[in-house]
């Protein structure tokens, strides 16, 4: 589906519903790219980030104006990470505190090799309906230079254990551009997503963000980054290519099947509400006395765990 026709579609809805963002705040490892906010501990405190985390969701929810859900997302840091049992939790209390009607996308997203088929499952009796596989490339020697845990092996295995698990509700990352490599390099990066049986791809090149090892290696030098030009060449193959195998562009990054096209990112484009739980998260939403609020938690894991504490939020 077109994107004017999808917006046209579900812009009645999204005028009237709300998305909630769950931020979880840690990995089995950091890699060099990504400047998200995320953290390695040794011990997870399950426990707490329950606790804490249904306390803001009671606080942001008494505050937005609109109640009819649309989609919650678990983002990251690693949610895959987090037990079933805390997902549930966490699901369980946002339809009790919000209208449920039309079906609501809940997402979760996923690694290669800490999501197993037995989790997978344990995820979808805890209420997800659709999960994003962290994939990245399907080029071991790629996945090695972005310091990915997994290999392409494992990549291909869980997208299987998915597909079975969730249908047709699965979607993969991909970054493209990324040092030395080719469109040639790339184009099989995207047949391989476009042929794996996925309803929903996001392809979106790789960024050097300031405070990554990456973009230290840019400034020394050690690693090289592609051309303006060079960068356009791989969004152009990216956005063809795909296009060509069925998945078709919804916005700058998104591609999908038709009617298979993310609730929750078209919430985010189109500047619908959503509240935002957990360390780090932004939330932009009307509350019950303000047309638009935009919230920001304290990114600290631990900090952020004391403030809910003291404050509810």
């Amino acid at each position: 589906m077109k994107a004017t026709s999808l917006v046209q579609r579900l812009l009645p809805r999204l005028r009237d519903s709300i998305s909630v963002y769950v931020h979880w705040p840690y990995c089995a490892k950091l890699c060099g790219y990504c400047d998200f906010n995320k953290y390695v501990v040794s011990d997870i405190p399950h426990a707490r980030l329950k606790e804490a985390y249904l306390t803001e969701l009671t606080t942001v929810l008494g505050w937005a104006a609109k109640s009819n859900l649309l989609s919650i997302y678990f983002g990251g840091g690693t949610p895959s990470l987090a037990q079933p049992a805390l997902i549930e939790s966490i699901v369980s209390a946002v339809f009790s505190q919000t209208n449920v009607g039309e079906p609501v996308e809940v997402t979760i997203e996923v690694n290669p090799g800490s999501a197993t088929r037995e989790k997978l499952e344990a995820l979808k009796a805890a209420g997800v309906t659709r999960v994003s596989i962290g994939v990245q490339s399907f080029d071991d020697s790629f996945l090695t230079l972005l310091g990915r845990e997994h290999r392409a092996a494992e990549a291909h295995h869980t997208i299987n254990d998915a597909l079975q698990v969730f249908g047709s509700a699965v979607s993969l990352d991909l970054m493209y551009a990324l040092p030395g490599q080719t469109l040639e390099q790339c184009a099989r990066d995207l047949a391989a997503a476009a042929a794996c049986g996925v309803s929903h791809v996001s392809a979106y090149e790789l960024m050097y963000k300031r405070g990554t090892p990456f973009y230290e290696a840019l400034s020394k030098g050690t690693v090289k980054r592609h051309t303006n030009d060079e960068s356009a060449e791989f969004f152009q193959l990216a956005h063809a290519q795909l296009a060509r195998a069925g998945l078709e562009p919804y916005e700058t990054s998104s591609f999908a099947r038709p009617g298979c096209e993310a609730l929750h990112n078209i919430a985010y484009w189109l500047a619908a509400d959503w509240v935002a739980v957990g360390p780090g998260a932004h939330g932009s939403f009307a509350t019950k006395s303000r047309p638009r609020v935009r919230t920001r938690n304290i990114p600290s894991p631990e900090r952020w765990l004391a403030a809910v504490s003291q404050h509810k939020h």
